[in-house]
């Protein structure tokens, strides 16, 4: 059951959706969650319970916020990646940097330094999962593939050419891959492609079910080179279960990206950072942290393929930790082919199951870690309890940094500063970067 409302606007959500208070019936201060409505607006609403609380859809706003503009991809609202493109870029910003502001603010760290955001410009984002879905077929012939990103809350695939947040190298790639998978798929078929954008081009992951036959490996091979793509591996599509080892099919050049001073020859489907732009603005305000400090061995804590070890070696000797032993391996070739590998030792741990204890922090003077979006409380918990000088924490979630933050502000550390950086433009994503410190200011 819903019932349709009129409903007045108060803040945004942490999501980015409106939210409203009732005031009517025996729901008095209930909140509504209303995607796409703005602070100050008045809306007509269609209001319905879920497991979530109300949920509000807009049928008609009735009093348009001034803050309201135009979004900038014809594809708003109906793909489930922006939901802030219809806020203009001042109260955005306001909004975006406020994500970490209620974060910190919640678990008690209100008077923390937050400097203003930091941002990456539009179509700049060189990392993304594509979908696709060939329809069923119908009596006019085979379905057509649809090809893009998921719709909010489905599995449906919205099917587009045009993104304002992707570059314009994986935009390109979208009309000859939806011609290949219309070529490989079988009616109601679904299938994915995660590309990375690297140093001399893309590289290309394509997940399918079952097996790969010869005929489509063939295929597979002849669109590398026609598209003149780095690397195409291929994947099995795995939905329960974990993922299966990517296989090359075909690598036409190194898949290599630059790290500091040192080229990094990646595995299929390596992580990277979403943006480089973004990559730039966490590796200078790591970098940053260390300016005047008396550093000798740094610690790398979920270290990836090095995006942070290779520059912090202009500071002091690292020593980089990650659970992926691929990543790890990655960035120990990169290191030794780069000639600096007597400047940094790696390790092969999972710091989720078993983190860094008082013994091993005793041997650094200095520690950067940027876990996954779930935070890392029981790294931070064992750091909280070290006498190491200087912390950075990188993080991709307000809400994780600032829980972590808290065990190392109860510890002792001083949180000397807070970057916000929106390197997921128009979406509720966030990268941090905090600083903290052992004594005084």
């Amino acid at each position: 059951m819903s019932d349709e409302l009129e409903l007045t606007v108060q803040s945004l959500g942490a999501e980015g959706d409106g939210i409203a208070t009732l005031a009517h019936g025996g729901t008095d201060g209930a909140r509504v969650y209303v995607p796409f409505a703005l602070p100050g607006e008045v809306v007509r609403a269609r209001v319905t319970p879920t497991p979530d609380g109300l949920q509000g859809t807009v049928v008609e706003i009735l009093k348009a916020s001034p803050d309201r503009i135009a979004p900038a991809c014809p594809n708003f609202k109906r793909c489930g990646g922006c939901v802030m493109e219809h806020l203009a870029p001042k109260p955005y910003a306001v909004w975006k940097r406020g994500l970490v502001v209620e974060a910190l603010a919640h678990v008690g760290l209100g008077d923390a330094p937050i400097g203003d955001l930091a941002s990456v410009p539009p179509q700049s984002r060189r990392r993304a999962t594509f979908f696709a879905h060939r329809q069923p077929q119908s009596e006019s012939g085979s379905g057509a593939v649809r090809l893009g990103f998921q719709a909010r809350s489905s599995h449906d695939v919205i099917d587009f050419n045009d993104c304002a947040a992707l570059s314009p190298a994986l935009l390109a790639l979208l009309p000859p891959l939806r011609d290949l998978f219309a070529r490989i798929l079988p009616p109601g078929g679904r299938a994915e492609a995660m590309v990375n954008q690297l140093d001399d081009g893309l590289d290309l992951v394509m997940r399918t079910p079952g097996k790969l036959p010869a005929p489509i490996r063939q295929m597979f091979a002849e669109f590398a080179g026609a598209r003149n793509l780095q690397r195409l591996s291929w994947q099995s599509l795995v939905h329960n279960g974990p993922p299966t080892t990517p296989e090359t099919v075909v690598s036409r050049r190194p898949a290599q990206v630059t790290f500091g001073k040192a080229q990094v020859a990646l595995p299929p489907g390596a992580f990277l950072q979403a943006t480089k732009e973004g990559e730039r603005l966490l590796v200078e305000a790591v970098l940053a942290a260390f300016k005047g400090a008396k550093v000798k061995r740094i610690a790398d804590l979920f270290c990836g393929a090095g995006a942070f070890s290779f520059p912090l070696i202009s500071v002091g000797s690292v020593h980089a930790i990650d659970g992926d032993a691929a990543l790890v391996g990655a960035l120990r070739k990169g290191a030794d082919a780069s000639g600096i590998g007597n400047k940094l030792s790696t390790e092969t741990r999972d710091l989720m199951k078993r983190p860094l204890i008082a013994d091993d922090l005793k041997k650094f003077d200095a520690v950067v870690f940027d876990p996954p979006r779930a935070g890392a409380s029981s790294q931070a918990g064992r750091l909280a309890a070290s006498k190491i000088p200087l912390v950075v924490a990188v993080s991709c979630n307000p809400a994780s940094f600032a829980r972590d933050a808290k065990l190392l502000v109860d510890g002792g550390y001083r949180l000397e500063s807070v970057l916000p950086i929106d390197q997921f433009l128009w979406t509720p994503h966030l990268e941090v970067v905090g600083v903290f410190r052992r004594g005084k200011a």
